[in-house]
């Protein structure tokens, strides 16, 4: 995301695509973020950067902050370790809700949502999946600024959480106020 031409905490970003392009095209060497990415001056942006191990595009989209409350449970039954391009693993979901957020079970536990990462205020602490189906850079800076921890979340854990909030590069974190959520896996 950039604001008026800044963009936001490019080092988690650039640490991400590192970290996906050592896994899926080995010793190369990555695209560097700084040397492609030149933000609008005027307003927040969102910035979609596509790749392979040979080319990167950029285009930017005018962005407007939302807040979701309305949620449903779902079983995920696939895999997403990167951003990838392609996400039809969520979009089939989405088409079905289209007004409300999916929250994600894998393995009896909690991992986040379509669009972002998920955490839950238990016993005074801010706690995150251990394991969910991407590694947000949100999610990796307030960890690395020990704002939140790692946690196994059973589904009996969330619903005792006191609160809990959603976080990505977007929305940075904030707290879901007046959350429904319906469970889909009944």
């Amino acid at each position: 995301m950039a604001t008026n031409g800044q963009i936001n905490h490019l080092n988690y970003h650039q640490r991400r695509l590192e970290k996906s392009f050592q896994a899926l095209f080995g010793g190369l060497n990555p695209h560097q973020l700084i040397k492609h990415l030149h933000p609008p001056l005027k307003g927040i942006h969102r910035i979609r950067v596509v790749y392979d191990k040979d080319q990167l595009d950029v285009t930017y989209h005018f962005y407007q902050v939302i807040h979701q409350n309305n949620f449903v449970l779902a079983q995920a039954d696939f895999d997403y370790p990167f951003k990838y391009e392609d996400r039809s693993c969520f979009d089939q979901l989405k088409q079905k809700y289209p007004n409300e957020e999916i929250i994600f079970i894998k393995n009896g536990l909690i991992t986040d949502t379509t669009i972002a990462n998920i955490a839950c205020f238990i016993d005074g602490i801010w706690l995150t999946p251990t394991t969910p189906l991407l590694e947000g850079t949100t999610r990796a800076r307030l960890l690395d600024e020990k704002k939140i921890e790692l946690a196994d979340i059973t589904l009996e854990r969330f619903k005792k959480a006191e609160k809990f909030a959603l976080m990505n590069a977007l929305t940075d974190f904030y707290e879901v106020k007046n959350a429904t959520i319906r469970d889909l896996r009944d």
